[in-house]
């Protein structure tokens, strides 16, 4: 194992990811900003203000415009990423939420989505107002670049982390991966991801995975949940409808009112399906080595409507 160890060590002497996303040249890729606001058409929605450690419980109804409660309603606290569905009286309830000046969005289908700004201590009455939202989309891109990557083993149980490292005589996970943020609307029907990656410039990978996330989703000693995995030796697209079905390697249907979400984008090794089985205890095996590794990733998020059959943001 000290063999092992010290020859992974020199092997990645001097090679550290790159966590500061790269310019790519070449393509045309959608004109959007890297990291666009995700807001209702029209509307404004204010991060909240936050003042102090002070938590309170933010409660409140859903309505229509004659008073009737609006069960099953999606409501998020903005900004926060907090989701729930209103009962059977339209009520909805957040905890432990920072104290401050908060705005909460509400939706439910064959409504207007409609928000409310106020005190995070309220209480918060949202009316909707009947109607046909209209369909719009957002496109999030992202550049990628991986300097330097070595996956040797799978260390169990999370299947994720390939490479280690000798740092002060001690060993270390080395951090290979790239993280993408972005959020939906209340409403959102599908997630079209576009990866951008030319799998013959790296030989010694398997080309790429990515991970459909949570976006503050975190669980102790280095596992998480995932709502899908993928992976191709060249660029490829994925697609994600609102609780339609289980992704590969995902824990279930994507919850429709799920506004928060992040993107894992990992060098993939040789033998990595064949050796390791996510979930189980029997993962050793998957190999691989790249250098200057650039990919780009295009995020496509389908509010009201789903998105059209094989769309894709990228013409290839």
């Amino acid at each position: 194992m000290r063999i092992l160890v010290a020859l992974l060590a020199l092997t990645l002497a001097g090679c550290a990811a790159d966590t500061t996303p790269s310019p790519i040249t070449g393509g045309e890729p959608p004109a959007t900003p890297a990291t666009p606001p995700a807001t209702t058409p029209g509307s404004t929605t204010p991060p909240p203000a936050v003042t102090g450690d002070r938590l309170v419980t933010v409660r409140g109804h859903v309505l229509d415009q004659t008073v009737a409660p609006i069960a099953g309603a999606d409501v998020r606290v903005v900004g926060l990423e907090l989701t729930t569905r209103t009962d059977t009286q339209g009520a909805f309830e957040f905890r432990k939420v920072p104290a401050g000046i908060l705005t909460v969005q509400a939706y439910a289908p064959g409504y207007l989505p409609a928000n409310a700004t106020g005190p995070a201590d309220g209480p918060f009455r949202i009316t909707l107002q009947p109607g046909a939202p209209a369909a719009y989309q957002l496109t999030y891109a992202f550049d990628g670049y991986i300097e330097c990557a070595l996956e040797v083993l799978i260390i169990s149980p999370s299947c994720d982390s390939g490479i280690v490292a000798l740092t002060n005589g001690s060993v270390q996970a080395f951090e290979q991966n790239f993280t993408f943020p972005f959020r939906a609307d209340l409403g959102w029907r599908s997630i079209v991801v576009d990866v951008v990656f030319q799998g013959s410039q790296n030989p010694g990978l398997d080309g790429l995975r990515i991970a459909l996330r949570g976006l503050d989703e975190e669980t102790p000693g280095g596992a998480y949940e995932q709502f899908g995995r993928w992976h191709a030796p060249g660029s490829f697209t994925v697609r994600v409808d609102a609780e339609a079905e289980t992704y590969p390697y995902g824990v279930g249907p994507i919850p429709g009112n799920y506004t928060g979400f992040r993107i894992d984008a990992y060098p993939h090794g040789h033998l990595y399906h064949q050796a390791c089985v996510p979930g189980s205890q029997t993962c050793f095996l998957g190999a691989g080595a790249g250098t200057s590794i650039r990919f780009e990733v295009f995020v496509t998020v389908f509010m009201m409507e789903p998105a059209p059959e094989g769309y894709s943001a990228v013409a290839r």
